[in-house]
């Protein structure tokens, strides 16, 4: 593999990135290092995602954090589902009845 970095690491550099830690310090405030590491739980446990472009995966999450909803795949709130190796936000049924 020589220089190449694991998909995991990858994203550990996006998420290390100012435009990402910026964006997450504006929608979210204090709460923006849970979120990131919400974020990189999301990541490192789906290895479809891990297909995906780290940066639009990140993208994607931050759609989420916009909206206050949560991405844990347990608590049904928001998904980050690849499609065709694309990431996309998808919202749960509570996430629809927290935002109405």
């Amino acid at each position: 593999m020589g220089n190449q970095l694991a998909p995991v690491d990858q994203f550990k550099a996006v998420l290390n990135s100012n435009d990402i830690k910026a964006r997450l310090k504006n929608s979210l405030k204090n709460n923006w290092t849970q979120f990131a590491t919400s974020m990189l739980d999301l990541y490192s446990g789906d290895a479809f995602l891990q297909k995906c472009d780290p940066q639009a995966v990140a993208l994607e999450c931050i759609k989420a954090a916009t909206l206050n909803l949560p991405i844990s795949k347990t608590l049904g709130f928001a998904y980050v589902v690849p499609y065709k190796n694309t990431p996309t936000l998808t919202i749960g049924y509570k996430g629809l009845i927290q935002l109405a």
